[in-house]
């Protein structure tokens, strides 16, 4: 808690998993105040954060998907840029991904939902910044 404004900022680690080119992407979820935040990045040969026609989708255990469209990132074409996403946490409760679809400016990118370091489900993720 910033005690000149009131905001409060919290983040994870970044946590990496594996695409189906074998490539690695990383995570991080952030809350800022009220709203939370998902980044992910991966090899900048595959795009820039904040194109507009990025997006990510989250394909279910039960089959169903969430689509997150708008990239809130600064146009970044450089070392390791993050897309940011804002979503409602209430969206993935008693859900499990299992994959994930990346744009970041070239094709989408499938990923499992299998991470190299560590084995934190997404709402694990979430709730480690309440």
């Amino acid at each position: 808690m910033d005690e000149f404004t009131g905001t409060s900022k919290k983040r994870t680690k970044l946590v990496q998993y594996n695409s189906s080119f074998g490539q690695v992407f990383v995570l991080q979820v952030a809350k800022y105040d009220s709203s939370h935040y998902a980044y992910f990045a991966h090899n900048p040969k595959l795009g820039c954060a904040g194109d507009v026609d990025n997006y990510v989708i989250f394909l279910f255990d039960d089959g169903s998907t969430l689509e997150l469209k708008e990239d809130l990132a600064e146009i970044d074409c450089g070392g390791f840029p993050k897309s940011c996403y804002k979503f409602d946490p209430k969206d993935f409760q008693e859900k499990n991904i299992s994959k994930i679809r990346l744009r970041m400016g070239s094709g989408p990118v499938d990923a499992e939902w299998m991470m190299k370091r560590s084995k934190f489900t997404f709402n694990q993720l979430v709730q480690a910044v309440q």
